[in-house]
This record gives C-alpha cells, structure tokens and sequence, in this order.
C-alpha cells in the first residue's frame, strides 16, 4: 500500500466533512448510548458520509464507532470517530475532532486527527514526521513532569467499572504532586495528538476504544513518543485504556500508575 497517497485521499474527504462538522456544533443528543454518553445527528451524518467516500476512494473497509462496520482484524482497515469529544461539541465546545487511523494487521500506520474549530490538521505515517497543516513537526525531546503539562480522562469519583472513580483519583493525586499542571480536554483523540506535537508530556486515558485511539497512537509513534495500556503492555486494538507519552515522562508516569495499586482493589 501507498501509505502517503492514501492519506492524501483520505485528507480530502475529512476536509469535506468538516463544513457538515463547523455547522452542526451544539447539536442534540440523537442516539443515546451507557450512561449519559450519545451520539448526535453529526456524527451519525459524518460516518456515513466519510465511510462511503473512504471506502469507494481507497478500497479499503472502514469500522466506525457510530455504525461497525468492517472487523478491525482484517489485514487493511481505517477505524473512524466522525466526533471524538462529543459531550464537549454538543455543549458548545471547541475541543472537538474528527479522528481517522489506518491499521494495518492491527498496527497503526497512519493517524489523521482534525480540529475543525481550531484549524489545526495533524498526519502522522509509520517512520514519521508528525504534520501540523501540511509542516513536518520535529521529534519530541526528553521531557520532565516537573515542568511539564499531562492530559487526563473525564469521570465521576463515584464510577465503577474496570478503572474505578477511586483508583482514577489515587492516580491524579500521585501525579499532581509530581506534575506542573494537569489538564482534563475531555478528548482522548486530543489527548494523544497534544502529546504527538509536544503540547502535552504524557496523557492518561482510563477507558476508551480502538476509535479513539488508533490515530493518536500512529501520530505518537512517529513523532517518537510511547503508548501502551495503563499496565505498560503495548498497545493493541483490544486495549482499553492508553498511557502516551514523551521520552523521560512515560516511565515517570508509568511508575506513578503502578504506584496507585490494582485498579480492582478499589
């Protein structure tokens, strides 16, 4: 495969979804999904429309968070989330993308994530550079918590589940005693790319899907950062959960987790 002509594809058909994305901002919840998580219109509009377009464009299946789609096992696939941070665009926002990964027999080898209320577009292939509107980013340098910006993951203390709401706090309250400042975007996919363009130095995520992260981990990847799950196991489709992050900051954020305990002693 033509990694780089597909993503030229692929760029042009995210880029014509996002007057559909600008003008659908503060749209209601259409579909409710677990808890107080939904789907709006714009994004079921969004997926539909760019898993058509990527599909008769690239030949290649595409899994979406709204609609399925092909299996995320199969050799070539693109893994699609039309709104990462919808809570965050229904309120009104900017902290809003439209997240696109290539996996590869389950590897990620090319992140697109765009922010449309920001204007920022950032590509990543396997081997790198990162891009930030079209300009190659340099590698991320050594980092340290210690001056050093870290983004976290939205929940309520009082949530169950496989990360419990306290374990999450046992874990915020031992990184910010180390960390500069912490910051909670409510966008996984912006999370990652933060950390991809040196923004960030780590970012935690405590849950999540393989539409969530699959861009991020390919953008991390080539700009020379780390992710795996919260136990340091590498990162894989079926991970539910990412910790990413510069040189220096993943292994000080790394310990720190480990330092928190079991998430099931909680």
């Amino acid at each position: 495969m033509d990694l780089d002509a597909l993503v030229e594809k692929a760029s042009a058909i995210l880029d014509a979804a996002v007057p559909r994305f600008v003008d659908g901002h503060r749209a209601d919840s259409a579909v409710r999904k677990k808890g107080n998580d939904f789907a709006t219109e714009v994004d079921l509009a969004i997926e539909r429309e760019v898993v058509a377009a990527l599909e008769s464009a690239t030949g290649i299946g595409v899994h979406g968070e709204e609609f399925g789609g092909s299996d995320v096992d199969s050799p070539w696939v693109w893994v699609l989330d039309p709104i990462d941070g919808t809570f965050n665009y229904a309120a009104g926002s900017p902290m809003a993308a439209i997240l696109l990964g290539l996996l590869h027999d389950g590897d990620p080898v090319a992140g697109l994530t765009w922010l449309p209320f920001t204007g920022e577009r950032y590509i990543a292939v396997a081997g790198g550079p990162l891009t930030k509107n079209g300009a190659p980013q340099p590698p991320l340098d050594r980092a340290d918590l210690s001056d050093s910006l870290v983004g976290v993951g939205t929940f309520s203390a009082d949530s169950r589940g496989r990360f419990p709401g306290r374990y999450r706090l046992a874990v915020l309250e031992n990184l910010s005693r180390v960390c500069s400042r912490l910051r909670m975007h409510g966008s996984a996919g912006i999370d990652l790319v933060y950390v991809a363009d040196g923004i960030l130095a780590g970012a935690i995520n405590f849950g999540g899907f393989v539409w969530d992260h699959a861009a991020g981990v390919a953008q991390v990847r080539a700009a020379g950062g780390t992710v795996t799950d919260l136990a340091g196991a590498p990162w894989t489709p079926a991970s539910r959960s990412a910790l990413a992050a510069a040189p220096g900051a993943y292994a000080q954020i790394l310990e720190i987790v480990r330092s928190a305990g079991n998430p099931e002693d909680y």
